[in-house]
């Protein structure tokens, strides 16, 4: 009898003890989740018309990292679009261009502004004209960061 006791009560203190350890992991994974999105915040976002053939359009917005280290922005998605790019405007030899980039760093305690003369995002194929008053769902990809999504209304 002592003996099935005893079994009994190590075998609830060895299930106790792996619980306590896997609810304490996920409230850390949770907490460390909630933690970064409340890093990110946006404010002036906006994309703008497609023109004819309505195959691009561009995105700009102001990202800022409230958090003690950089956040490494690497990518963009459009729920009405099939490729979302960062891009970079570059002036060489008094000829302005752009620049594909595969990551933008926004600085800690501080902001990345795109605009169309820094930078900016950019998308391709559309899935039909892009007009002044709808909207358009976006998604930034970050490094290290959860993703942040947002409704942007086309100018």
């Amino acid at each position: 009898m002592f003996k099935n006791s005893l079994t009994l009560l190590s075998t609830i203190l060895l299930f106790a003890c792996s619980t306590n350890d896997s609810d304490k992991l996920l409230s850390q994974e949770d907490t460390h989740a909630s933690r970064a999105s409340q890093v990110i915040d946006v404010s002036n976002a906006r994309a703008i018309q497609s023109l004819p053939p309505h195959s691009k359009s561009v995105a700009f917005m102001k990202i800022y990292n409230e958090g003690l280290e950089d956040v490494i922005l690497v990518g963009v998605k459009a729920n009405r679009s099939e490729i979302g790019e960062l891009y970079i405007a570059s002036e060489e030899k008094n000829r302005l261009g752009a620049s594909r980039m595969d990551s933008l760093v926004i600085p800690a305690e501080s902001s990345l502004t795109l605009e169309s003369d820094s930078s900016y995002l950019n998308f391709f194929i559309l899935d039909r004209a892009w007009r002044k008053g709808e909207k358009v769902e976006l998604t930034l990809l970050f490094a290290k960061h959860p993703e942040y999504r947002l409704e942007v209304e086309i100018q």
